[in-house]
């Protein structure tokens, strides 16, 4: 489930419920470092994962994202392998990349109890453009990229299928980089809305990481049933009874 609540509240009840993952959602939700730190603090607590899916693919968030101490990190709108290559740096420490060392004195590292933790953590980069689809074979060999997650709204929107998910074109295209990054050994996810036929495709098998749910959306459509449910008890009530 991805969550852009902020609320540590929220995110901590999500990680009770029995979710085997979440997503704290930097890019579309307003949270700051601060509400991620907490929100990570709430999911970790209770033995859930938490990926953060940072903004933007920039090597200075990324930086204070990882010192979090998240799980992993989901990086959107990577279009080409230059890019990939970009993203796995600023994640990587030299020699390897570029990210500057403050290992022993972060959480990530469990403020240094932790010495192995330089050599463990995943970055998944985000499919949700026509050109990142026809070079996807190319990011997936990028070493350091654990992973390829898609994002069918942005990929659909890209496509010329504004919020079309289950267009043939869209789903064409889904079905291509799954293919193509499983054949590059790894491993394939993606945002899975309830009842589309994403969501079909993506629980059929071979994706590795799926979510189908938002915190917000959940909240919503809870708060919608439970209005129509009183306004239809209301409707089925003689005002005379009310009036009593």
């Amino acid at each position: 489930a991805f969550l852009m609540s902020t609320s540590p509240m929220v995110a901590e009840l999500m990680a009770y419920t029995g979710y085997d993952f979440v997503i704290i959602d930097m890019e579309h939700g307003p949270g700051d470092y601060t509400t991620t730190l907490s929100m990570l603090q709430a999911v970790q607590g209770k033995g859930t994962s938490a990926i953060v899916r940072v903004p933007s693919n920039d090597e200075v968030i990324l930086k204070k994202v990882l010192d979090m101490g998240p799980d992993g990190v989901l990086i959107p709108m990577v279009n080409n392998a230059a890019e990939a290559r970009s993203a796995a740096a600023a994640c990587l420490y030299p020699p390897r990349g570029v990210r500057g060392v403050a290992y022993p004195l972060v959480r990530a590292s469990k403020w240094g109890f932790n010495p192995d933790y330089k050599d463990s953590y995943t970055k998944d980069l985000l499919v949700e453009t026509s050109e990142a689809v026809a070079e996807v074979s190319d990011m997936a060999r990028v070493e350091g990229i654990d992973g390829i997650f898609i994002g069918p709204l942005d990929l659909s929107a890209s496509l010329g299928h504004l919020g079309d998910i289950g267009h043939p074109e869209v789903l064409r295209c889904m079905d291509g980089v799954k293919n193509r990054t499983l054949a590059e050994g790894k491993l394939i996810g993606g945002f899975a809305p309830a009842g589309s036929a994403v969501e079909a495709m993506m629980c059929a098998g071979d994706y590795t990481l799926v979510a189908g749910a938002v915190d917000m959306g959940l909240l919503r459509d809870a708060a919608v049933a439970d209005i129509a449910r009183f306004k239809f008890q209301a409707n089925r009530t003689p005002l005379s009874k009310v009036e009593k």
